[in-house]
């Protein structure tokens, strides 16, 4: 009776022992959690930045630009481009200082905006002939370009759930803030409120134009196929006619097309 005494608080204390180790087993999982893949993971430690090693990047799946002897991976803003991935595949894993500052033009060239040099900072890793740096935010930069006025969410229509808002334009008229922006192109209605933190020509490029026909303006620039489908996203309806509540307030946060970045900018002024 006694052995078997001794035997079942053996099993007890075994059993007991158990569970305080997987408790503290499973603390330190919690206080060290696995971590995250992070994109600088991906470049090797101690990799020099060499034009040897710049030209094996030359890829949508891994596209390094060398801009004034500083190495960027662009790699996952190709998509985000306001023109296009093509624009930019050309130069990927070769010297891209000529063609980022004139846009590739070779006639009218035109610089970027601050905006576009304050986003392509996220994407540096590196000054060629250094070894590559320990951070590269490549698949979601913390740094975002900054818009001239700070950034707002817009406010909402002030009519009633479900009511209809005619589209003169003395109602156009009323909407001629950051907070509240509305423009007219080609006789069109569009809510960008959402989209003037984003724009890579800044919030004044557009802010002058709340309220008002801006239609010269957007068309006076060559903007690319993704502008138009992005400027479609924030329609409200034609000038004259009659917008359903609903329908604007979807506008200050819509669904984008297929192939139209949601991003960053749209224009010519992009941020690549």
């Amino acid at each position: 009776m006694k052995k078997l005494t001794l035997i079942s608080l053996f099993i007890f204390w075994a059993f007991v022992t158990s569970l305080f180790t997987a408790g503290f087993a499973l603390q330190e999982k919690t206080n060290n959690p696995t971590p995250q893949n992070n994109p600088a993971q991906l470049i090797a430690q101690g990799t020099i930045l060499t034009k040897e090693e710049l030209a094996k990047h030359a890829s949508a799946s891994s596209c390094w630009l060398l801009i004034d002897k500083k190495i960027y991976d662009v790699t996952s803003y190709l998509n985000q481009h306001p023109g296009d991935a093509d624009t930019i595949l050309p130069t990927c894993g070769t010297d891209a200082t000529r063609a980022y500052s004139t846009k590739g033009r070779t006639t009218s060239p035109s610089p970027h905006s601050q905006n576009a040099h304050e986003l392509l900072k996220a994407y540096y890793i590196g000054d060629l002939g250094q070894e590559a740096i320990a951070v590269a935010p490549t698949a979601s930069p913390t740094t975002k370009p900054q818009s001239n006025t700070p950034a707002t969410q817009p406010t909402a229509p002030s009519t009633q759930p479900n009511a209809s808002v005619a589209l003169s334009i003395q109602e156009i008229a009323k909407h001629n803030i950051a907070q509240d922006c509305w423009m007219i192109v080609n006789n069109n209605v569009y809510n960008v409120t959402s989209y003037l933190p984003r724009h890579p020509g800044g919030t004044s490029a557009i802010l002058r134009y709340c309220g008002k026909d801006g239609g010269a303006a957007f068309e006076g620039l060559p903007h690319s196929t993704n502008a138009h489908q992005l400027l479609a996203s924030f329609f409200v309806g034609a000038v004259g006619q009659v917008a359903n509540t609903q329908t604007i307030q979807q506008t200050t946060s819509p669904t984008v097309p297929v192939g139209a970045s949601n991003n960053r900018g749209d224009d010519d002024e992009d941020d690549d």
